[in-house]
């Protein structure tokens, strides 16, 4: 689901989303991304063997797993949600670290 129609259900059942874009993540943070890194090589492996074997749905399944956010994604997401009314927070790292 999409993050359009996910806010709208949200509104539509009484919350009040606000998103908070956090920019690059801490080096705390380093193990799980060498995790999600690991499972995204091990999904473009099951997508190749999905797309050998003319699976449709695996193909589908492994390819939505590989989409990778990147700044312009997390851009439009933010001009979609200001669109929509949602309050969205931009974190300043150099604030939260003094």
């Amino acid at each position: 689901m999409g993050m359009f129609y996910r806010t709208i259900r949200m509104i539509e059942n009484g919350l009040k989303p606000v998103y908070v874009f956090d920019g690059k993540p801490p080096n705390l943070k380093g193990g799980e991304l060498a995790k999600r890194t690991e499972r995204r090589e091990e999904s473009q492996k099951e997508l190749n063997k999905a797309e050998e074997l003319g699976d449709v749905e695996a193909i589908e399944k492994f390819s939505r797993r590989l989409v990778k956010v990147t700044p312009q994604h997390n851009e439009d997401c933010k001009t979609l949600l200001k669109l929509m009314g949602v309050p969205v927070v931009q974190v300043c790292l150099v604030f939260c670290l003094s």
